[in-house]
């Protein structure tokens, strides 16, 4: 399991890491969890919070997050990669297109 994780951290991290105002600050090496830096994106799309912004991301993609501010990072998100790795490259397109309004699709080559 240990390497099915890696091999789906080491897929979706670029992923995450160019959607546009998303800052991941660290990679994890001891969860199963992406904590992303929200901010820019939050503030360039209108929102007034990350909360905000996961509840709508939740009802217009179907994509889950946690808003960081259950762990006392307000400006933050949390995204499990502890699922299928199509899944999660299917998460990380979603996301991306509703952050930056596009319906082209993303691959860890992009």
């Amino acid at each position: 399991m240990r390497l099915a994780f890696e091999d789906r951290l080491n897929t979706i991290y670029p992923l995450f890491n160019q959607i546009p105002g998303f800052k991941l600050e660290e990679k994890p090496t001891g969860a199963f969890y992406l904590f992303i830096n929200v901010k820019d994106a939050v503030t360039n799309l209108g929102y007034d919070s990350a909360d905000a912004f996961a509840m709508d991301l939740l009802e217009k993609t179907g994509v889950a997050v946690v808003p960081g501010r259950s762990f006392g990072n307000p400006n933050y998100i949390r995204i499990s990669y502890a699922a299928a790795k199509d899944s999660l490259l299917e998460a990380a397109n979603r996301i991306a297109d509703f952050v930056t309004g596009s319906s082209t699709p993303h691959t860890a080559n992009d």
